[in-house]
């Protein structure tokens, strides 16, 4: 019992990681790729937000939510079945991975 408990511990670090580095990399290369001449937002619900001053206090805010539910949810129930709110930040943050090495790719292209 002891092992798994430490295994969920690693579990729950590594998505919590792939959350703020997906959207870190997200946002360092959007910047790097809006800087280039010719390259372009191409989602417009992003470039609205860019574009208004909202995109990194909105995706602040949902890291924030991502990190804090699943973490205060599993610790204050102790139940088994809410460690799947730990796909939360797995999924948006691997999303967000998948963005970053889009942008790099537009980069070398």
């Amino acid at each position: 019992m002891r092992g798994g408990g430490s295994l969920w511990l690693r579990a729950e670090t590594l998505s919590y990681f792939i959350l703020v580095s997906g959207v870190l990399g997200d946002h360092i290369s959007t910047g790097m790729v809006l800087s280039t001449p010719g390259l372009y937002e191409a989602n417009s619900r992003v470039a609205l937000l860019i574009s208004m001053g909202l995109w990194a206090p909105l995706d602040t805010l949902f890291v924030i939510l991502g990190l804090l539910i699943p973490y205060i949810s599993i610790r204050a129930s102790r139940s088994p079945f809410l460690r799947g709110l730990l796909a939360y930040p797995l999924v948006h943050g691997g999303i967000r991975l998948g963005a970053t090495l889009w942008n790099l790719i537009l980069l070398t292209l």
